[in-house]
């Protein structure tokens, strides 16, 4: 059997003079088979020299120099190390074919990052200097980004693995690392669920996770604790990020500890449809509004599938949608929540009747906004649009997601000041519940 892989990274980026912001390309080659890589590797030929056919990754913005980035390449190239790592020395990347063989191993549908190259650009992208932030990396697998988050900088690592079949060489990395790497056997979608019982490993809460990592709770506004990275499951990242994005707005789970910024790998189409604007009445939903409301949204890079390994194909293959967006590329996505979300009115106990009112909008997204208004505070559509200046008739679907918050909060501030009555039974949505 053939390993499809893809290595070989060069001319990272260009910069405008201008300092516009611009999509970047880095250079990838198509894929190759691993027998064929073998045979590549065997001779001087450079790794770049692989295939003549080559693949593009466009980059998101970046703060990173484009001439820092190319030296450095260029000494990775030579010497096989990047710069300094604090106290230790370089770490080198082990064999790749073992590692695409032990992730082919896994028994769950998940993608794997196993290029070295690759996972340096996405470290960069990462900001690991950062010392004040703790990185978890989600489902390390092989521990290719976990060894280049090291090299990159990173002060604190704590790998979070579920297979246990990636703990023995993951543990081997943590014992010559010292501080700098924590691996823990523990499934970061798993915690606080209330389908998983502590009968099924490996199961961990929040509290328990924090406590043992001595990570305590910080202040809204104080900084960002905990850098979250990871590869979301296609078959799974729309439910997950929908309930990664309520449990962010009532302050529960991971983020009673302050700002925990996430940085995932998602589909080109989910990304799309998150990042989708008012007036789309296809691709605006209910999510789309709550993410771009609770946080800052930045696409950093986006890579084609194939340079992934997926561990097993996907259980049906989906029909074709003539109105589908593209979907051949993952995207990597900085979700920053906001600082001041919660210092005008919401607040975590007010924030599940927000997700309610936007959701039961949104559901048919050509209806009238004063009709769902109506039925959450009797009568008061009318005098909320007029506050708000929207025309009597705007439909649910051309409502910005600033629009939607400013007319919760109104909402609430005309229970409390006017005596008007909020009628959350008329949703039609169940209560949050984390993964």
């Amino acid at each position: 059997m053939d390993f499809i892989i893809y290595s070989g990274v060069s001319d990272l980026w260009a910069i405008s003079a201008l300092g516009a912001v611009h999509h970047r390309c880095v250079d990838v080659p198509a894929a190759v088979s691993w027998s064929e890589a073998a045979r590549q590797q065997e001779s001087p030929t450079c790794v770049g020299a692989w295939s003549p056919r080559r693949s593009e990754v466009c980059v998101g913005t970046s703060s990173l120099d484009s001439e820092d980035c190319c030296c450095q390449q260029n000494r990775r190239q030579q010497t096989g190390h990047t710069h300094p790592l604090c106290q230790h020395e370089d770490l080198d990347v082990r064999d790749i074919e073992e590692k695409i063989r032990r992730t082919l191993g896994s028994r769950q549908q998940k993608h794997y990052l196993v290029d070295p190259q690759l996972a340096t650009v996405v470290a960069q992208h990462l900001r690991t200097g950062d010392t004040d932030s703790v990185i978890f990396e989600c489902n390390p697998g092989p521990g290719v980004l976990t060894r280049e988050l090291i090299n990159a900088g990173a002060q604190r690592v704590v790998a979070l693995e579920g297979e246990r079949s990636f703990l023995h060489d993951l543990r081997e990395l943590e014992v010559q690392l010292g501080a700098q790497l924590e691996v823990l056997h523990c499934d970061y979608f798993k915690l606080d669920s209330v389908s998983y019982s502590r009968h099924n490993s490996p199961y961990m809460t929040s509290e328990e996770l924090f406590s043992r990592l001595g990570i305590s709770e910080r202040a809204w506004t104080e900084g960002v604790p905990v850098k979250v990275v990871s590869i979301l499951p296609q078959h799974k990242e729309r439910n997950m990020l929908l309930k990664m994005v309520y449990v962010l707005l009532e302050r529960m789970s991971v983020f009673r500890y302050g700002r925990i910024e996430l940085n995932f790998f998602i589909s080109e189409q989910e990304y799309l449809k998150m990042m989708s604007c008012p007036g789309d009445m296809i691709n605006y939903r209910s999510s789309s509004v709550l993410w771009q409301m609770a946080c800052d949204i930045r696409l950093l890079m986006k890579v084609p599938l194939e340079s992934f390994v997926v561990t097993l194909p996907p259980p049906l293959k989906p029909t074709v949608d003539p109105w589908s967006v593209p979907n051949d590329h993952m995207c990597l996505v900085r979700l920053c929540p906001r600082p001041h979300l919660f210092s005008e009115g919401l607040n975590s106990s007010n924030a599940r009747a927000l997700v309610m009112l936007i959701r039961q909008c949104l559901v048919k997204r050509r209806s009238k906004l004063i009709d769902k208004l109506n039925q959450w505070s009797h009568k008061s559509g009318r005098l909320l649009l007029s506050e708000m200046a929207l025309p009597r008739d705007v439909l649910t679907g051309h409502v910005s997601p600033d629009q939607y918050l400013r007319l919760f909060l109104l909402m609430h501030h005309m229970v409390g000041v006017f005596g008007y009555s909020l009628n959350t039974k008329s949703a039609c949505c169940q209560p949050c519940v984390y993964i």
